[in-house]
């Protein structure tokens, strides 16, 4: 599902990303998380029948941490549609920026995308000042 730096998702297409609820609301990717960018504010949907992903946290963590709002909550087709940019997120790919969303495309190199890309970055190398919460030296 993931093409170069740019992942095509399609809109109901539940073996192939995103699913959406049978009230038209966004929800996880079946081994992903979705995450949509509305100006400096980070949309994501709630938890439904999935595991709260560690990826996901920490993104989400490093978001606050550098005063990017958050919000977790029911995401409709007029929020995705709306939205300025997107991401999925995953263990394997912490940040793969989503292009296009059936006929929505989004640019895969907006500002806080970029941002939120090195600081998880930062993070998992231990180079972040909140790299402690996230990461265990095992010797």
């Amino acid at each position: 599902d993931f093409c170069g730096a740019e992942a095509l998702v399609r809109w109901l297409h539940p073996t192939r990303g995103l699913n959406r609820s049978q009230d038209n609301m966004l929800e996880e990717g079946l081994s992903s998380s979705v995450v949509l960018i509305v100006g400096r504010r980070l949309v994501a949907p709630p938890l439904t029948d999935v595991l709260d992903s560690i990826t996901r946290q920490l993104i989400l963590d490093v978001a606050l941490h550098v005063g990017i709002e958050v919000e977790v909550g029911p995401v409709s087709w007029p929020v995705v549609v709306a939205a300025d940019a997107a991401f999925m997120s995953s263990t394997t790919a912490p940040i793969v920026p989503i292009g296009r969303i059936d006929d929505v495309e989004y640019p895969i190199d907006h500002p806080v995308l970029v941002q939120l890309q090195w600081l998880v970055g930062e993070v998992l190398s231990g180079s972040h000042q909140v790299s402690d919460r996230w990461l265990t030296v095992v010797s």
